[in-house]
């Protein structure tokens, strides 16, 4: 595990997750939620989804399915949707 971010640092969901832990994480404006819904229709079985956020100038934003984020310092991420080619 990588235990420190540099400004300038970019990547994906998966990237970040697999290369920091989770409390390092949380410290540095990079949040996970864990949602768990309990479908009735589906014999009482719980859906679990993971929901993740930054910190942002503008404040906490949801990461997109296809989101990169890049690390600005101070606990501050960028979002960008990298559908575009």
């Amino acid at each position: 595990m990588i235990n420190r971010l540099s400004v300038g640092l970019r990547g994906d969901i998966n990237y970040f997750v697999k290369s920091y832990q989770y409390n390092f994480l949380d410290k540095h404006g990079f949040h996970k939620y864990q949602l768990i819904r309990s479908l009735e229709f589906n014999n009482n079985a719980d859906v679990n989804y993971c929901l993740y956020t930054v910190d942002t100038k503008c404040g906490e934003m949801v990461i997109p399915f296809n989101g990169v984020v890049t690390y600005l310092g101070n606990d501050l991420w960028d979002i960008r949707n990298e559908t575009q080619n």
